[in-house]
């Protein structure tokens, strides 16, 4: 977490954060918080996905949606840390769900390439 010249506080979890990222308060303090929440929204999405291209394309779509639903953040609710997460987290589950089948492909094309590999050396025909 960072600190702010502002507050003197951590930038994770004080109420404030909601009034500075909504532009309550300095641009400076929502761009700080903005850019403490990215390094940790990435390193959620690289983790679910284990692929950096993944990652990043991902971490946009966070904070795209976050732009978008911005007015909808209320402090009183939780911190913008939780409900950063919580955009993260339903984006990564919806990512999952999207690209099931995708998954699902790949293992039987790999599994496909190993069966035909060991099999190579084999008479086609009864044994």
């Amino acid at each position: 977490m960072i600190r702010t010249p502002e507050t003197g506080s951590r930038a994770g979890g004080s109420r404030q954060a909601g009034a500075a990222v909504r532009g309550g308060r300095s641009a400076g303090v929502a761009s700080a918080r903005c850019l403490a929440a990215q390094a940790d929204i990435y390193a959620i999405c690289y983790r679910f996905t284990g692929s950096a291209t993944d990652a990043e394309d991902l971490t946009q779509d966070v904070f795209l949606k976050l732009y978008r639903n911005l007015a909808s953040f209320d402090v009183e609710r939780g911190s913008f840390q939780t409900w950063i997460t919580t955009l993260a987290r339903n984006l990564l589950v919806d990512h999952f769900r999207r690209t099931r089948l995708e998954r699902a492909t790949d293992s039987l094309d790999a599994s496909y390439g190993e069966t035909t590999m060991r099999n190579a050396g084999r008479p086609v025909g009864r044994a």
